[in-house]
């Protein structure tokens, strides 16, 4: 999940990106359209100054211990459907234990880990874009623990809000550029999920047709997809 992204061809949608833009840091992350001309063409989606903002913003943000950003995007995920603690095998784990959970910290560290490559390769949006959509293959066996379409909009506030929150700020310049690259990364790993399901449920098909009905993934995929 922490690779770097590898570059190539951007399979552009005309579709609508999850995030708030251009919002206070403490406001809730709504529903925006970004226009298509630029989901065809990633690179565009920020601007140099915008690119700059964001590098700085996360040099300022604490990536490791038991309060780094990891940590407290995982809090609020839970805290907002505890529901989601299922998917991450952490169901059983009381709230105020859950930093302390050996589980729990290494999946805050990964995705501490896979911002961190998102931000060293935000010169080429066209090569994360190719990453986000590739995670959000390799997680959809999320599906099958009962992840809901709505659960993507907790995950962009959680990120939006505990980055800046963790930073310490930087303006509303600031906030509404992190928030629009959070748009963009909730969205291809969105594109990415569904496509994998598609395929799975062709292959379902295929199957059903030859006397045999698997489920979304094996048990041997559903593994390899764990952090």
């Amino acid at each position: 999940m922490g690779n770097k992204p590898t570059a190539g061809a951007h399979n552009g949608r005309n579709r609508s990106l999850l995030g708030a833009i251009g919002a206070e840091p403490s406001v809730r992350p709504a529903l925006s359209a970004i226009p298509r001309a630029l989901l065809l063409e990633p690179n565009k989606l920020l601007s140099v100054r915008q690119r700059q903002l964001i590098v700085k913003l996360w040099k300022r943000t604490r990536k490791s211990g038991l309060d780094s950003v990891g940590t407290k995007i995982f809090l609020q995920i839970f805290e907002g459907d505890p529901r989601l603690k299922k998917l991450f095998s952490l169901e059983h784990v009381p709230k105020d234990l859950l930093k302390y959970e050996t589980r729990f910290q290494a999946h805050a560290h990964t995705f501490t880990r896979t911002i961190a490559v998102i931000v060293t390769n935000i010169h080429d949006l066209e090569a994360v874009a190719r990453y986000m959509q590739d995670l959000g293959k390799r997680h959809a066996h999320f599906q099958v623990g009962g992840f809901e379409p709505e659960q993507w909009e907790l995950f962009a506030e959680a990120l939006s809000e505990c980055v800046i929150e963790g930073s310490g700020g930087g303006g509303r310049e600031t906030a509404t550029a992190w928030r629009l690259l959070v748009a963009f990364l909730i969205e291809e790993m969105r594109l990415g999920f569904g496509e994998r399901l598609k395929d799975c449920a062709i292959l379902q098909h295929q199957r059903a047709h030859s006397g045999s009905c698997p489920a979304i993934v094996s048990p041997r995929e559903a593994r390899a997809f764990n952090y």
